[in-house]
């Protein structure tokens, strides 16, 4: 179970482009799919529970669309998180132990052939 301390975390998430400054964490999620993205949870990986949802309440993902993560409200200086999507048609993926402090992009993809979703990573050169 996520801790109940990452329900803080994720509404901070939520509250995207309030401050000028961007966070290193800041990562941008891209659906490449062709559904529908209803719901992106994001929690630090060390958590037991899942936070709320950061997308916002009347927000979807299209096919094709991206939104940026915004971490300025988050106090916890963690590195590592955990990232869960769910889909239109209740498709539900996580992935875990992301570096979000090398992270620039997210980008969500279906393999047709092999009949998985795939995530791909932008990272920051070092």
């Amino acid at each position: 179970m996520k801790s109940p301390k990452t329900l803080i975390v994720a509404a901070a998430l939520a509250a995207v482009g309030f401050n000028a400054s961007a966070d290193v964490r800041d990562f941008t999620i891209a659906n490449n799919t062709p559904w529908t993205i209803q719901s992106v949870y994001v929690s630090q990986s060390n958590a037991n529970i899942w936070g709320q949802e950061v997308l916002g309440r009347d927000h979807v993902l299209g096919s094709g669309a991206s939104t940026k993560l915004d971490f300025n409200s988050v106090s916890d200086s963690s590195c590592m998180w955990d990232v869960r999507i769910v889909l239109s048609g209740d498709a539900d993926m996580n992935w875990r132990q992301i570096n979000a402090c090398r992270l620039v992009q997210m980008t969500i993809d279906y393999d047709f052939v092999r009949k998985t979703y795939l995530a791909s990573w932008n990272n920051i050169q070092q």
